[in-house]
């Protein structure tokens, strides 16, 4: 645009030199201070016009570094240095993944309660599962013969008894191969471990055996 401009400037200032000389009474200089004047204006249009010709050429030759994402409108060359604006991205959502699914408690053991006395005291049946540590009880009354501990998950099982006396701890019964046979067999203080399958009622845990040695290495009660 600037050009289309230089040019009915450059007539004019050709028109304006030969108005000027043919013109009488017009001093000398005075002529030729106003055409200096207008051909340095000129010179300088041109000079802009032809800077705005070469930033055009800039703008279009910039290449699109980022083609997914739109930058700002600028009207400055693109330079080499600035770094590309960052596209805005969306941030992945996790797969969830697989979790364990709790297992079922619906397995259940019972069996028969004895103390060495006239009397039964009160105790705590604790079935002890061995593979994973965890434990599970039941409280009985003074008095009671049996036991049911019900909600059990399915694992493998062993089974102490302790004593519910005032003033008394440590004494404790288990369910043995000697109270498996009801006392019959040879001493075998060993505690049984049993498989418990899902949906099971296993009859018959009689942990009666409170002859065991000191030092037979059953668990203590658990405080919790």
């Amino acid at each position: 645009m600037m050009k289309k401009i230089a040019k009915p400037l450059f007539i004019i200032l050709v028109l304006s030199m030969l108005l000027f000389a043919c013109t009488p009474g017009v001093d000398q200089s005075q002529t030729e201070e106003i055409l200096r004047t207008i051909a340095d204006q000129v010179v300088k249009l041109t000079i802009q016009a032809d800077e705005v010709e070469m930033l055009k050429q800039a703008l279009t030759a910039c290449p699109d570094a980022c083609p997914t994402c739109e930058a700002p409108p600028t009207t400055t060359p693109c330079p080499e240095t600035t770094p590309c604006p960052v596209c805005a991205t969306e941030v992945p959502t996790p797969t969830p993944t697989a979790t364990s699914t709790v297992q079922a408690r619906t397995a259940s053991i019972s069996g028969r309660l004895i103390y060495p006395s006239e009397y039964i005291p009160p105790q705590r049946v604790v079935a002890y599962e061995v593979k994973t540590g965890y434990y599970y009880w039941v409280r009985t009354a003074l008095g009671n013969s049996s036991y049911t501990i019900s909600n059990l998950p399915a694992g493998t099982y062993k089974v102490v008894s302790y004593a519910q006396i005032e003033g008394v701890t440590g004494l404790m019964a288990g369910y043995t191969p000697y109270a498996a046979c009801n006392f019959t067999c040879a001493e075998n203080h060993t505690l049984i471990e049993f498989e418990l399958k899902e949906g099971e009622h296993k009859t018959g845990i009689d942990p009666i055996d409170w002859y065991a040695p000191p030092g037979v290495g059953w668990p203590d009660e658990p405080q919790g």
